[in-house]
């Protein structure tokens, strides 16, 4: 069973139940999205990655972010497409995430970061 189709089947059956959650800094309270609200995201950032992104099965989709939420995203995305995830190079930080960069270091056309929120950048 890939990490997908468990998704998809943890989102059938738990769909308004909390899946993750985030630290309101503010007011130092955890913030959850459900599962179903997890896989609409998913879906839909899968849909604009091969829709107006044009990715495919088998592409590699770099993710650069801190462990959050929409990096959870990008990553289900990129299963969910049958593209290979190639997490960020140890050495490329947020700050150091320009296309030339990702692309050499990684083998990626697409690359998915999170510095100013969740954005798609294609090469």
């Amino acid at each position: 069973m890939t990490l997908h189709a468990i998704r998809v089947s943890a989102q059938k059956r738990y769909e308004d139940r909390p899946f993750l959650g985030t630290k309101n800094l503010s007011t130092n309270e955890f913030e959850y999205v459900t599962y179903g609200e997890f896989g609409r995201k998913v879906d839909q950032l899968a849909g604009v990655l091969v829709k107006e992104r044009g990715v495919k099965p088998g592409d590699k989709i770099a993710v650069i972010s801190k462990t959050r939420e929409e990096w959870a995203v990008a990553a289900y995305a990129s299963f969910a497409i049958g593209a290979h995830y190639v997490r960020k190079p140890r050495d490329l930080t947020l700050e150091d995430h320009s296309t030339t960069t990702t692309t050499t270091t990684t083998g990626t056309h697409v690359r998915a970061t999170t510095k100013r929120g969740l954005g798609v950048h294609h090469q």
